[in-house]
């Protein structure tokens, strides 16, 4: 006897290969795409702050290079003796443009024997110095310090207190003195780094 058997259509599939009521099979993919997309995120965070950071800390090397030569300067600016100024005026000529620095030695010639027929001794430290800003390469270093001074009419040594803002330039990898004046003066000629040099009386 010959049983009627449904057409393979008709046939009822297992539930159990069926997508359930109210889900979708592209439910994991999106799931994945969302957390392809905030890694994604996150990478370029990381590597943005990364870049920045990096740039942070260049610029800051660079300030930190511009304040130690602007503070060496002004340091060898308030400390010679009399009698051994060959070291000062070799030291003081140091890191300044050619230009200026010939103009500082035709200045020794003139300055050289009020140095020692006064006795003139100065001796100082530099207390501060931070970049106070800068201009296409052009760093302008504040710096501060305090020294004291004598000569032959003044044997016993004076305080005093100098402020000097510096501009500095790196200039074939190293940092060129461009001026130095006071914070307070607009006047930025060789003039203005003539050290204190303490030769006058009481």
């Amino acid at each position: 006897m010959a049983t009627n058997t449904p057409p393979p259509s008709d046939v009822p599939a297992d539930p159990s290969t069926q997508p359930a009521r109210g889900t979708t099979v592209r439910g994991p993919w999106a799931l994945v795409l969302v957390l392809l997309i905030a890694v994604a995120a996150m990478t370029f965070l990381f590597f943005h702050e990364r870049t920045n950071g990096a740039e942070r800390a260049g610029n800051s090397a660079t300030e930190d290079a511009a304040v130690a030569a602007a503070r060496n300067y002004v340091s060898r600016f308030i400390n010679y003796r009399y009698n051994d100024l060959d070291p000062f005026f070799a030291n003081f000529a140091e890191g300044l443009a050619d230009e200026d620095a010939a103009r500082w030695k035709e200045l020794e010639p003139l300055l050289r024997p009020t140095l020692e027929e006064r006795q003139v001794e100065s001796e100082g430290t530099v207390t501060h110095a931070a970049d106070a800003g800068e201009a296409d390469g052009l760093h302008s270093v504040l710096v501060y310090g305090s020294y004291t001074f004598k000569n032959i009419d003044n044997p016993n040594s004076i305080p005093a207190d100098v402020a000097m803002l510096v501009n500095v330039r790196e200039t074939g990898g190293r940092w060129q003195i461009e001026s130095v004046r006071t914070p307070s003066s607009s006047a930025e000629s060789l003039g203005g780094t003539t050290p204190p040099l303490g030769t006058g009386g009481n």
